[in-house]
């Protein structure tokens, strides 16, 4: 008892504390209440620091492979982080960046900038949560360090995209330019310049935060791929298609700066088919004036261009002999694979009859309303029929004919299916340009691409400054004029006014290399082309689609790469085919040939390249219809 007396000198076991004469808490007694409680808190401090100690020790055993924990410590630690906080943050993210790319797709400006602040503030919460001195403890921890190092790359790479993409494309939403993109029947011109301005500015950026962002393994924190999905996702929106950046000199050129404009475009139809096309049954005009890009309707090619090539085209005797003299007929003048050669005709058939000059020519197959349509919906004709992403190709290069035009056909319904064929073309252009907007960017590039790759959609410029920007983006549909890139021509022309070549193949086939002493490389080159019309279709076609010839009557060009050369070029039935220089290059063709129904005729030759050409040859060949059927 004296002892505890000593320790708390006054107090008496179980009587009140005692007080000074005003109620308070001697200070003496104040002091030592204090010591107590530092002296408690010390004790803790110095638990925490050993546990700390001990965890840190045990982290560096397990790290170093000293020390193992038992599989009942492993999914506590496991537990623990997917239920943390970081875990719940990389999920506030997740849903910040698709309700971000959901607002820029509707062209929502307000909720994009109300995403972008979430976004913004849940980076913030994140990256403090990673900095805590909890998790740069557990980074220790095998796997988990390499969880917060992605983590810290992730925002990283978020940021980045932040200022150089997000922000820079919601300051062009701002400025009200992207949701006021149509006027009336057109799209405005300055508005398509404004996005090439941000394009320009912003792809080179674009690609390497993708390519960071790719290579980031998010398996922890990302499980389900969300986040990669949210950001390709905004990436498409905002225009990082691959390759674009190379490709907007020359869309600019096309959209003349903002000047009055004049395009010829040309409907072709592949159902008669044409080494660069096939027959342009109607034409329309693209024009853009003050600052206002629209399109006029399709009419019949008769109306449009004059129809005897002028003569200032100069068609050459060579092309006299390997053409049939066909390209004095202007609407013929694709018979030339060729298509600079091709367009410049028609301009000068245009201009001569219109009276009006022409800035360019673009021309497509039915293809491209399909591919178009796919992106875009459908469009219905004046008779009721659908047209859409499926369908196209096949209704505009078989079903209509075989409607109106088989062996039933009725008076007039020649006139009748060209205007429902120009209907198509009309429509098509109407909704493309009533969609136009940023969302939709990228899907008509992908489109553009594809479709002059394999030369359903063709372009020439008038300007040559500006038509070789458009030989530098490879859009101009030429002849191989590269011996380092070396391309191979495989041609036909459909010499009958008929509807056959719906059923019309060709299919090449390329052999291994052969290597040459002298550093060439020879090929062997075997072509199918293929009539697939079945005895029963040709019943039931008619002669407006048969042409009058029971078979698909034309001729077969081969043409040799750039520096190279073809030979020993024979065909099935026997025949040498006959050889020509065109434009510089080594051809082999044959003329007036019909291929029966169910029939084919094969031409093999040995095509080889000029010495020195490391890559392999390309093949280009007439675009038939065969993939719709």
């Amino acid at each position: 008892m004296d002892n505890e007396q000593d320790l708390f000198p006054g107090e008496i076991p179980g009587e009140p504390a005692a007080q000074s004469a005003d109620g308070k808490t001697p200070p003496g007694k104040k002091k030592k209440g204090r010591r107590i409680v530092l002296t408690i808190l010390g004790v803790f401090l110095l638990i925490v620091a050993i546990l700390i100690s001990v965890g840190l020790y045990y982290l560096h055993l397990w790290r170093t492979g000293q020390w193992q924990p038992s599989d009942e410590l492993r999914q506590m630690i496991k537990g623990y982080v997917d239920s943390s906080e970081i875990m719940e943050q990389a999920r506030a993210l997740k849903a910040d960046l698709k309700d971000l790319a959901g607002c820029i797709q509707k062209q929502d400006v307000s909720g994009a900038e109300d995403a972008r602040e979430r976004m913004q503030a849940d980076m913030k919460k994140l990256r403090s949560t990673i900095k805590s001195p909890l998790y740069q403890a557990a980074e220790l921890a095998p796997g988990v360090g390499d969880d917060l190092a992605a983590a810290e790359e992730l925002l990283a790479i978020l940021e980045d995209a932040d200022r150089d993409l997000i922000g820079p494309y919601l300051e062009l939403m701002a400025s009200g330019s992207l949701s006021d993109m149509n006027r009336g029947d057109g799209v405005r011109v300055d508005v398509l310049l404004s996005y090439l301005d941000f394009l320009e500015d912003c792809l080179p950026k674009a690609g390497p935060l993708i390519e960071r962002m790719h290579a980031l393994d998010l398996s922890r924190l990302d499980s389900d791929g969300k986040l990669n999905a949210y950001i390709d996702q905004l990436a498409g929106l905002v225009g990082s298609g691959e390759g674009m950046q190379d490709l907007i000199p020359a869309v600019r050129a096309v959209l003349g700066g903002g000047e009055d404009r004049l395009y010829l475009f040309a409907a072709q139809n592949s159902s008669e088919i044409r080494a660069s096309g096939g027959f342009p049954g109607s034409m329309g005009t693209i024009r853009i004036k003050d600052g206002l890009l629209t399109i006029s309707d399709f009419k019949s090619v008769y109306k449009v261009l004059q129809q005897t090539t002028p003569a200032r085209a100069n068609v050459s005797t060579v092309e006299d002999l390997i053409f049939s003299g066909r390209l004095h007929l202007a609407w013929d003048s694709d018979f030339s694979p060729d298509f600079e050669r091709v367009a410049l005709i028609w301009a000068v058939s245009y201009e001569d009859r219109n009276h009006e000059k022409l800035d360019g020519v673009i021309s497509g197959t039915p293809a491209i309303i399909q591919r178009m349509l796919s992106f875009l919906g459908s469009v219905t004709l004046s008779d009721g029929t659908e047209l859409n992403g499926e369908n196209a190709s096949r209704v505009l290069g078989h079903d209509l004919y075989f409607r109106y035009l088989g062996s039933s056909q009725q008076y007039g319904a020649t006139d009748y299916v060209d205007e429902l064929f120009a209907e198509a073309a009309k429509e098509t252009m109407n909704l493309l340009f009533s969609q136009m907007n940023a969302k939709m960017f990228a899907d008509f590039f992908l489109f553009f691409q594809e479709s002059i790759a394999d030369r359903t959609l063709m372009l020439w410029m008038a300007d040559e400054d500006e038509q070789e920007l458009i030989r530098q983006a490879g859009w101009n549909a030429g002849l191989n004029t590269d011996p380092a890139h070396p391309q191979i021509g495989v041609f036909y022309n459909s010499s009958a006014a008929s509807k056959v070549c719906w059923f019309l193949n060709i299919e090449p086939e390329l052999s291994d290399p052969i290597r040459n002493d002298d550093g060439s490389t020879s090929y062997d080159l075997t072509v199918r082309f293929v009539n697939v019309m079945t005895a029963e279709e040709r019943a039931t076609a008619g002669g407006y689609i048969l042409g009058g010839t029971g078979g698909i009557t034309g001729s077969m060009y081969i043409f040799a790469p750039a520096g190279g050369s073809i030979s020993d070029a024979v065909t099935t039935s026997g025949y040498r085919m006959l050889t020509q220089t065109y434009e510089g290059l080594d051809l082999a063709y044959l003329l007036d040939l019909t291929i029966p129904c169910e029939d084919e005729i094969v031409v093999t030759c040995r095509i080889t390249t000029a010495p020195g050409a490391e890559t392999p040859p390309e093949l280009i060949v007439t675009p038939t219809m065969q993939e719709y059927r």
